[in-house]
């Protein structure tokens, strides 16, 4: 079905509060052990019947292998899954490195610090994309999504990965963000207003009014003034578009990325900045 090597190392010996001391001991070794101590013991009945793939493989496939391939079929196996096992929490320890040096949580979005993600192995970047998404959403990502997310390292500024039907990832200059759709399209949202309207931009009211002034005029952080030669009826609010251009002063005038990447700031919070258009 496609499983890794985490899959391929089969059942852990414990998760969470639960302790499966008997995984290596063989159905024939627990009933003889119950035998000879004279204790009963009950079978459920639907490990007797092949409706189900992992009783075929049980009562038919496992039997036809020992008897005609590998009698020590189940003991090599029990030897290779402890040897997957190791190797599996190796990888473990590599991937929590990994997502320590290269990604950082801001709010409820993962940020993944583009160049050092880059230096990784394609192995690596794959199994910090399905630790992060299980983290997050609760689900194991495809073994096709996973490489969609890997090819992202490369991709062009602005591409859009669906991870499911709640989240995304976002290809940014410098960092890979995932985020909820809710927070995606939160930050794609356009807020029309006119002269003497009053609009909610983001957790913010904003009021839009004529004024004429004597004195020197000064920007405050409550109080912006725009020159009248800039006047239009309708502004909008919104966020950030590929292609906007900030005019920085009358006759200069710079792309947007360059002015945030200009003031320090930072790529997760590019998005939350709303802009007077």
């Amino acid at each position: 079905r496609g499983t890794g090597l985490r899959g391929l190392a089969g059942i852990p010996y414990h998760r969470n509060n639960i302790v499966r001391p008997l995984l290596d001991v063989s159905r024939k070794e627990i009933e003889a052990y119950l035998k000879k101590r004279h204790q009963c013991y009950v079978t459920d009945g639907s490990n007797l019947v092949d409706i189900y793939t992992r009783n075929k493989i049980r009562l038919n496939i496992i039997p036809q292998i020992e008897s005609q391939l590998n009698s020590s079929f189940v003991r090599t196996m029990a030897n290779s899954i402890q040897s997957f096992k190791e190797d599996a929490e190796y990888f473990q320890e590599v991937v929590n490195d990994a997502i320590d040096d290269t990604c950082f949580i801001m709010g409820d979005v993962y940020c993944i610090h583009k160049e050092r993600f880059a230096g990784l192995h394609r192995s690596i970047q794959k199994r910090v994309f399905q630790k992060l998404i299980f983290d997050t959403t609760g689900f194991e990502p495809s073994a096709s999504l996973l490489s969609s997310l890997a090819d992202s390292v490369d991709a062009d500024i602005g591409t859009v990965v669906d991870i499911n039907q709640k989240y995304h990832l976002l290809v940014a200059r410098e960092q890979l963000l995932i985020k909820s759709v809710d927070a995606f399209q939160q930050n794609r949202t356009t807020v029309r207003a006119s002269l003497n309207s009053v609009v909610s931009v983001g957790s913010r009211r904003v009021k839009i009014t004529e004024t004429v002034e004597c004195a020197p005029i000064q920007n405050t952080a409550t109080v912006f003034y725009l020159p009248y030669h800039l006047w239009n009826d309708n502004f909008e609010f919104r966020t950030r578009k590929n292609g906007d251009i900030v005019h920085v002063t009358e006759n200069i005038s710079k792309k947007l990325g360059r002015f945030f990447t200009d003031k320090k700031i930072d790529e997760y919070k590019r998005d939350t900045y709303w802009l007077l258009t």
